[in-house]
């Protein structure tokens, strides 16, 4: 393997960074559409808006087999809190920064005509007082290419890849109930990205929303979903694994109900478990429940369902909902 690509993977699990999104809390207890869950939804602080921008140029360490400064040493000046912003401009937020006519869009080449474009960002934004303790995360839904993170001047964590969404802890650097500063040095040019192959425009930027989501201490961290339909595929049993992260030690339970994309709960068998948290940070429960002749989902008829979640644990109490489909392939 190319030495400045085991340096990106490296750093990737290094720096804090992890290429899925925790599920949101739901604000509520009923299902909600997809595209409902996050406005209004105390739980979460949309980081989309005008921002200050400078463009300048360069690689990403990791091209030479280096990896990005690592969290305690000293954060370059762009991303400290006391810098003078007078030669920035405003740029929005989602958006290409070659659209907003800071440069010129290149073709997808990786070789010596590679673009090295950097873009560096910054936001002062007021984070709300209900997030102090709980767990904080910076979720980008796309950024091109590479994302070098910080928030009041400390490095939070460093990720790759243009097309996949990630999340960054920030939960010590924020300051709940105050301003914080949030920056992002983004690189056009990493070695990871000699992996994209295509016939297609490279332009950078942050150019998918972002948004700061708070999770209570012990919470659903991923659930993965199976749809067991019997051999005539009319009856099913519906499996749902859930992961939940917190604190070593800490007694949780799960209970799972179902509900019709119109918002009719079904009537079927409880699904309730429970358990520790293990020394690893993490416990995973499965819930087990047959489901009598649910409608079936195919390109045709994409019937879909909502699994709803509850987590309790120590006192607090988080609902996720996701959404599914039966079918078997």
């Amino acid at each position: 393997m190319n030495p400045s690509l085991l340096a990106t993977f490296i750093l990737t699990a290094t720096l804090a960074s992890r290429t899925f999104a925790a599920p949101v809390p739901l604000n509520g207890d009923i299902p909600v559409p997809p595209d409902h869950l996050r406005p209004g939804n105390p739980a979460v602080l949309s980081m989309t808006g005008t921002w200050r921008f400078k463009l300048e140029h360069g690689a990403s360490p990791a091209v030479n087999g280096q990896l990005p400064a690592s969290t305690n040493e000293a954060v370059d000046s762009f991303a400290t809190t006391d810098l003078d912003e007078q030669e920035w401009k405003d740029i929005p937020v989602p958006a290409n920064w070659e659209i907003e006519g800071f440069s010129r869009p290149t073709f997808q080449n990786r070789g010596k005509e590679a673009s090295d474009d950097i873009g560096l960002y910054r936001r002062w934004v007021e984070v709300p007082a209900s997030f102090a303790g709980q767990q904080v995360l910076w979720h980008f839904d796309g950024v091109y290419d590479g994302a070098e993170v910080f928030v009041n001047g400390q490095r939070a964590g460093y990720h790759e890849s243009g097309f996949t969404a990630f999340d960054i802890d920030v939960t010590r650097a924020l300051k709940p109930g105050q301003k914080s500063l949030f920056a992002i040095r983004v690189y056009k040019k990493t070695p990871s990205g000699t992996m994209d192959k295509g016939d297609f425009w490279c332009l950078g930027g942050i150019y998918r929303d972002n948004y700061l989501v708070a999770l209570p201490s012990t919470h659903v961290d991923d659930m993965t979903i199976v749809t067991d339909l019997d051999a005539k595929y009319r009856n099913a049993t519906l499996k749902t694994s859930v992961r939940i992260v917190g604190k070593s030690g800490s007694r949780f339970k799960v209970t799972g109900e179902v509900y019709g994309i119109d918002g009719t709960k079904l009537s079927m068998p409880a699904m309730r478990d429970g358990g520790t948290v293990g020394a690893d940070g993490a416990g995973t429960v499965l819930l087990q429940a047959a489901v009598k002749a649910p409608k079936l989902w195919s390109a045709e008829k994409p019937n879909l369902y909502y699994v709803m979640l509850r987590l309790d644990s120590g006192g607090q109490t988080e609902r996720i909902q996701e959404r599914f489909g039966f079918r078997a392939v």
